[in-house]
């Protein structure tokens, strides 16, 4: 599922002591549209659609985030500090001429690049169970 809502990004300020904030976000990329499972250390998170956004409040610790049915080398993992936000994109990567020459990864990127390109994108919600997102 996903909310309909499209404002501008709205941070998570009080998550509490010793937690941290994930921004998980996939903007548009040379026109392609698609919606992937999203995973932390092996537990479903949310359904990211492109130009969507999920906050994922966590402890500190390392953190693999990966997206449902992808190699193990398109993970993001994160050491994940108390008091910070981080932000994980959903890059696509070898576009071409031919579709089945693209594919996607996750990605940490700086928090300037990030706070930038989530501006816009839609808050999806969480879901526990494939068929749920």
């Amino acid at each position: 599922m996903q909310s309909s809502h499209r404002a501008v990004l709205s941070t998570v300020q009080n998550f509490g002591p010793d937690r941290a904030i994930v921004y998980l976000y996939f903007p548009i990329q040379k026109g392609y549209k698609d919606r992937h499972t999203i995973l932390a250390n092996g537990k479903i998170l949310s359904r990211l659609d492109t130009e969507g956004y999920y906050p994922f409040v966590s402890k500190p610790g390392r953190v693999t985030f990966e997206m449902e049915g992808w190699p193990k080398k398109r993970n993001a993992t994160v050491d994940v500090e108390s008091g910070r936000a981080y932000f994980v994109r959903v890059t696509l990567i070898g576009t071409g001429v031919f579709v089945y020459n693209a594919f996607y990864q996750l990605e940490l990127v700086s928090s300037e690049q990030g706070t930038h390109e989530i501006q816009g994108l839609r808050l999806m919600e969480s879901c526990h169970t494939t068929e749920g997102c």
